[in-house]
């Protein structure tokens, strides 16, 4: 089963291994630290959510809440969406 949370700063290593393999997956590397990860979850509207299967991290999404002009409210902008390669493929869904 899947279930999806939100980060918290004792994800970050958790984190950074996702971010890493999103970044090798197109040829890069990324320069993403523990202590980066921590400094983003505390910023105000940054978020990361992480999907887990049977308790085994298989994703995470990134996410900032801001203000939006057209909209004259909050906007949602998704920054990253990773899946593990060993999840991709799965056709994983979240419990209605």
């Amino acid at each position: 089963m899947i279930t999806f949370r939100e980060a918290a700063p004792q994800d970050a290593a958790t984190i950074v291994q996702l971010i890493a393999e999103l970044a090798t997956s197109i040829g890069e590397r990324s320069s993403l630290t523990m202590a980066y990860v921590e400094k983003y979850l505390f910023y105000p509207g940054c978020k990361v959510l992480l999907a887990e299967v049977d308790g085994q991290t298989a994703g995470l999404l990134s996410y900032m809440i801001r203000p939006n002009l057209y909209h004259a409210g909050e906007t949602c902008l998704i920054e990253e969406f990773v899946v593990r390669e060993r999840a991709r493929g799965q056709a994983l869904a979240a419990p209605y």
